[in-house]
């Protein structure tokens, strides 16, 4: 590809089909208006995509449940929504706006584990290979790491060998919002951290294998694409040892598996994270985690307007609590869309619109109402 002179009307066609005037030599990067009309842009596109696809969802559940309702008037809104699970349009665009800010915005979390920003990415030269661990290769070092997350909270636990004899055990507390790979994560961070006081072993000949039985750390630390801060910062541990002269080699074992070092690693994770007390090491939680937290603040919204609701009381009195039709996950059909709603083939409904003149059940025992 030769550049094209200065002036020339010459255009150079590229894969995607468009064209551009090739001219290295003058680069003119976008102002910082530009920048905000693009990025402002970049949400609008967000935003209107959702809601096509929030509608698009609307309707076709719509069409479902009236396929089984079939009501001269149709069910209001808040019931629908009630019965299908699916939140109100405004409710959940609130929430996916908060989303967005905490997570992607200027207004980011400070809890946030956001990853790292792409201006501090390292150049794709200084970009590390995880190597694997030699099969009959003697290391001075092994260690294992291993994580735990369960009611009682979450941890990272560490065993470190030196010429195969235990030396050193290590836990660290994490925030119950944390995850199981971050506390994974987290123990490998350490143990790269704390290999720099054994250089005084054997110098020139510092080598150290890691096992973790985390398949999910070791392909994201893998992956040139995953610039998470705690994968980060495995890569620069590793990349600051080999400074060192360090061999660092890296192999998965087997969960559970009467492995003694993992085995050992996995009680203090579990130890440490069943504490009550005792310091955090890390407190940046998952975008998982956070989006959770907005959602569930949602839904208590939700509930409050629901509760506040004049509308739909026979719906109400079935399902008082949201959550309550996520948890039972009945199928909807024309029986139960009925009796919920109290529309279709209900002789009451039936009267109260003046289609037939008795509201009687078939039992002679009363009016056909949902009650009854």
């Amino acid at each position: 590809m030769h550049p094209v002179d200065k002036g020339s009307d010459k255009r150079i066609q590229y894969s995607i089909g468009q064209s551009a005037l090739y001219e290295p030599k003058h680069v003119v990067l976008p102002s910082v208006m530009e920048h905000a009309k693009k990025k402002k842009a970049y949400i609008h596109t967000y935003i209107h995509t959702y809601i096509h696809t929030y509608v698009h969802t609307l309707v076709h559940t719509y069409i479902y449940v009236y396929t089984y309702v079939r009501t001269y008037i149709p069910t209001s809104h808040k019931a629908l929504c009630v019965l299908t699970g699916i939140t109100p349009i405004l409710i959940e665009l609130r929430s996916q706006a908060k989303i967005y800010h905490n997570t992607r915005g200027n207004t980011q979390i400070g809890l946030y584990d956001a990853p790292k920003l792409y201006s501090k990415w390292n150049h794709p030269a200084d970009a590390i290979e995880l190597k694997e661990k030699c099969e009959g290769r003697e290391y001075m070092i092994e260690i294992y790491t291993d994580g735990s997350k369960s009611s009682s909270g979450v941890g990272s636990g560490i065993s470190i060998f030196v010429n195969k004899h235990l030396t050193l055990q290590m836990m660290y507390k994490l925030a119950e919002e944390c995850s199981k790979n971050q506390a994974e994560q987290l123990a490998i961070v350490k143990a790269l951290e704390k290999l720099q006081d054994f250089r005084h072993l054997q110098e020139g000949k510092l080598s150290a294998a890691i096992h973790t039985d985390s398949k999910i750390t070791l392909d994201a630390t893998a992956n040139p694409r995953n610039h998470q801060n705690l994968v980060e910062q495995i890569r620069e541990g590793v990349r600051r040892l080999e400074r060192d002269n360090w061999t660092i080699h890296f192999t998965w074992v087997k969960a559970h598996n009467d492995n003694f070092g993992n085995e050992l690693a996995d009680q203090l994770a579990k130890k440490v994270a069943s504490r009550r007390e005792g310091e955090t090491a890390y407190s940046k939680i998952p975008k998982s985690a956070v989006i959770k937290v907005i959602q569930g603040e949602g839904e208590l919204e939700w509930q409050k307007e629901w509760n506040a609701s004049t509308k739909k009381e026979i719906t109400k009195s079935f399902f008082p609590v949201i959550g309550d039709w996520k948890s039972k996950r009945l199928q909807m059909g024309i029986k139960l869309s009925t009796l919920v709603t109290g529309h279709r083939t209900m002789r009451s409904y039936y009267h109260r619109f003046k289609i037939i003149d008795d509201l009687e059940c078939v039992c002679k025992l009363g009016p056909q109402t949902t009650d009854h």
